[in-house]
């Protein structure tokens, strides 16, 4: 039987638990379904206060980007291939946009958009509550840099 061994928390987590201000996430998507499961999961994220917005399009997409000004910016592969390139070029050309985390949510055996600017692939099977709150701590504390 192997030990298991426990690691202590790096200060910077508790640091990220304690972080007063909501998360600002903006998720684009065309499919209700798929983007309702994104929702319940950052409902079930309890390390931080969660503000998450959804786009249906590219235009409202941008515009949402704009106002709300998100820390993360949430991608479905859902949407054209043609739509994804479209909005990572037009987010990561942006001066206002530019310095974001930008994900893609996508099935593993999906091909998924290769184009450059998307900072991490998530994956639609076996996405948790954990792994998206570790992907969303490192866009607060890269935006927090940027800023």
């Amino acid at each position: 039987m192997s030990s298991i061994q426990l690691l202590e928390k790096p200060k910077r987590i508790a640091r990220w638990r304690s972080h007063k201000q909501p998360v600002r996430v903006l998720v684009v998507g065309n499919n209700p379904i798929e983007l309702g499961h994104v929702h319940d999961l950052f409902e079930r994220m309890r390390d931080a206060s969660y503000q998450v917005e959804f786009a249906f399009d590219l235009r409202d997409g941008f515009r949402r980007a704009i106002r709300q000004k998100p820390h993360a910016i949430v991608i479905d592969n859902n949407l054209s291939s043609n739509t994804i390139g479209d909005l990572v070029a037009k987010f990561s050309s942006e001066k206002r946009t530019s310095h974001l985390s930008l994900f893609l949510l996508a099935h593993e055996e999906e091909g998924a958009y290769q184009g450059a600017g998307i900072t991490k692939m998530l994956p639609k099977d076996g996405l948790t509550p954990e792994i998206l709150s570790d992907n969303m701590r490192i866009a607060v504390e890269e935006y927090s840099q940027a800023s």
